[in-house]
């Protein structure tokens, strides 16, 4: 599931409230001019972390052709994002390549799906938006002729906000919102810095304390109780997880700075594109291009990987097959299940076993107008205390259609709801009557229609995407895929002829759709330079 749109109103609040605060930023603050993002907060969890023997990437992005190669058969474990785009990619080069799926369907945690909630509506009951940074993923819609759909490009944008804020019992300014958030993001942006100068102390300080811990500690900065509420919750739906089981760094690394007398917004999501007619369209691209080398119902249970000798896997429908190199792309919730006899790092092992998938949950609405667009409404998404933490315009990318639907998003104890039980109507009904309260006319224009998602329950899944919680950054925040300018100081998730992926496994886009096609092709990548090693046709 894409990171939710109005996590970065969050940001873009507190980025307003720190500009007005901190212009006049002492003369002595830090200015070195490094920017300090998810990809540089992640690499500095790294040079605090105990070392792990990972791969080094070495010699050229990536070798022109595996063609001529001796006999070289790759097999690629999960039909998600990844897993395909490793795939794509190898089988362009000219690799023997199959890929292996559990569903009887390609995506894993993408899926559009039409007349839904609406005939002839597209929504997405997984990944969704894709930032303005996000290459890969732009980069796979323009090599299959897929169009790109610029949110900000919404003709409602133009005319009438595009985030409201529901807390408190009523509707709160922006304005109001960067005034009182002004003292706490002040002092997350100190603690930022406190890491950003003395890594090697101050990330296990924070890490060791959990986001809920961090706003006790700082109570007296926030002058309002539906302040703390509106941060809360922007943990709860971002990572799936209630902010007692948070890392504290979760809350610093994605909040804004001040270097001198510039303000930066951390690890900002702008969130500006998605896929017109759907995610799901990348899926089918790549999945007809590797047509028969795709085997679906193959469920992995048991992994062998002895240095010099083909990987063996087996599948729960009795098949057991071997390969010169494996890339396997399951979760961490799933893959703690299988059996591999392999020389893994102990600590890589813990991850596995240790670090979970958030719980996040849609319910899908869907309405005959698009009644929340207006002057107290919304064009984009609202922010709310109304029981469901966000609600979004679910039919942007379809803006010649009068009809639209609403995405209900859910994090954490929310997802307790057994939505799934009746589709996700009852609750559904409910949230429409509580949005009723603040847009007046909503309840008329529903059509009754709803939909839910259970990725808490998929037995594929068991989760959203990736959360840490307090000390898990620092203790595993080094086992990643790393891609910095360069190449040379970048980090593969490669035990000799077992490569992981997805995008629990991606240093800079973790829990978004970007580090699942990344490290696909980072694993692809490492293939080949690995194929051409042992068949003696690298040449560095």
């Amino acid at each position: 599931m894409a990171h939710t749109p109005v996590y970065r109103t969050l940001l873009r609040a507190l980025h307003a409230a720190r500009r007005e605060h901190l212009s006049g930023a002492r003369p002595d603050a830090p200015s070195a001019g490094a920017r300090w993002s998810r990809r540089r907060f992640l690499a500095t969890t790294a040079l605090a972390a105990p070392a792990l023997a990972l791969g080094n990437p070495s010699g050229p992005d990536e070798p022109q052709s595996a063609r001529g190669f001796k006999v070289h058969r790759v097999a690629v474990v999960g039909g998600g994002l990844s897993g395909l785009n490793a795939a794509h990619r190898l089988l362009k080069a000219g690799v023997n390549v199959h890929l292996y799926e559990a569903a009887e369907r390609l995506g894993g945690r993408i899926l559009s799906r039409a007349d839904v909630v609406g005939t002839g509506l597209i929504t997405e009951l997984g990944g969704e938006f894709i930032n303005s940074d996000h290459t890969d993923m732009l980069d796979l819609a323009r090599e299959f002729g897929l169009k790109i759909y610029n949110r900000a490009e919404s003709p409602a944008s133009r005319r009438y906000p595009n985030t409201a804020f529901f807390f408190g019992g009523a509707r709160r300014d922006p304005a109001e919102l960067a005034r009182l958030l002004r003292p706490l993001a002040a002092q997350i942006g100190a603690d930022a810095t406190l890491v950003d100068e003395d890594p090697d102390r101050q990330l296990a300080v924070f890490d060791q304390s959990s986001v809920t811990a961090y706003l006790d500690r700082h109570q007296d900065l926030i002058p309002q109780p539906w302040v703390r509420s509106l941060v809360e919750t922007s943990i709860r739906t971002e990572f799936g997880s209630e902010p007692e089981s948070a890392s504290a760094l979760q809350l610093l690394y994605t909040l804004p700075r001040v270097d001198g007398d510039n303000v930066e917004v951390l690890g900002e999501s702008n969130e500006a594109y998605c896929i017109q007619g759907g995610n799901s369209r990348i899926i089918a691209a790549l999945g007809n291009r590797l047509g028969s080398r795709v085997h679906t119902g193959h469920q992995l249970i048991s992994v062998r990987s002895v240095p010099g000798e083909p990987v063996r896997l087996g599948f729960s429908n009795g098949r057991t097959i071997s390969a010169d190199q494996a890339i396997i792309t399951v979760p961490f919730t799933i893959l703690r299940s299988i059996k591999i006899d392999a020389a893994l790092p102990e600590r890589f092992r813990r991850a596995m076993a240790e670090l979970d998938l958030g719980r996040n949950e849609k319910i899908l609405a869907g309405f005959s107008r698009r009644a929340w667009q207006g002057p107290e409404g919304f064009a984009s998404e609202a922010w709310t205390d109304l029981g469901f933490a966000e609600v979004w315009d679910a039919s942007q990318h379809q803006p010649e259609r009068q009809d639209g639907a609403l995405t209900f998003f859910l994090g954490a104890r929310e997802v307790t709801v057994p939505l799934s039980s009746d589709g996700g109507t009852t609750q559904g009904r409910v949230f429409v009557e509580r949005l009723e309260t603040r847009l007046p006319g909503l309840r008329s224009a529903a059509t009754d229609r709803y939909a839910c998602t259970a990725w808490t329950k998929n037995p594929l899944a068991l989760g959203a995407y990736t959360n840490y919680q307090p000390g898990q950054i620092t203790a595993f925040g080094d086992l990643r895929w790393s891609e910095p300018e360069d190449q040379s100081a970048g980090r593969e998730v490669r035990f000799d002829n077992l490569v992981f992926a997805g995008e629990h496994l991606s240093e800079a886009y973790f829990g978004y759709m970007n580090g699942a096609a990344q490290t696909g092709r980072l694993a692809a990548q490492s293939v080949l330079r690995y194929a051409a090693v042992a068949d003696g046709t690298y040449d560095p």
